[in-house]
């Protein structure tokens, strides 16, 4: 099913299933739903990067958390998060191997006719194995450095909203 014709659980501000929409209809009226996202950090605390395939509905060649995307209707955001890493990466991941970093909203309209409202659950896995990155949705990836990051950003390497509170929490917790 492509993600246009995915149903998606419309929530509650506490993240409670109370409806489901289409995603073109939850993206259009900026209806509030589910998303996971993973931090992938090496040994080395170096965070995978991925940089959005320019083919990408939203923010085509944006920086992005290592793996992300909305959880299905009926899913849980930690099987997505599992999913999402497998699929994008090529990690085959396990329950009790994420992290918790718990929920961000955040909203932002993309253009006229589309807007994410979403409450992001936030993961960070610790991972030395290998990377196979889905060329469909991944132009690139790399592990980075903190340092390497901070002086992207600093450049004005355009990064997503939530890589970006991610970014925030990881750094607090890794110190």
């Amino acid at each position: 099913m492509t993600a246009q014709h995915k149903m998606l659980d419309i929530v509650t501000e506490s993240g409670e299933a109370m409806a489901t929409a289409s995603y073109d209809e939850a993206h259009k009226y900026g209806l509030r739903h589910r998303s996971a996202h993973v931090l992938v950090a090496n040994s080395k605390k170096e965070i995978f990067l991925q940089k959005r395939a320019k083919t990408m509905l939203t923010l085509p060649g944006f920086y992005e958390n290592s793996a992300a995307g909305q959880v299905d209707s009926g899913d849980s955001v930690e099987q997505t998060a599992l999913q999402e890493l497998e699929e994008e990466l090529g990690i085959k991941a396990k329950p009790q191997d994420l992290i918790d970093l718990g929920d961000f909203h955040y909203v932002n309209k993309y253009r006229a006719d589309w807007m994410d409202n979403e409450i992001a659950r936030l993961y960070l896995l610790h991972y030395d194995g290998g990377i196979t990155i889905d060329k469909d949705e991944i132009e690139e990836g790399s592990f980075r450095s903190i340092a390497d990051i901070k002086r992207m950003i600093a450049k004005g390497e355009r990064f997503s909203p939530v890589f970006l509170e991610m970014f925030k929490r990881y750094q607090k917790l890794e110190g």
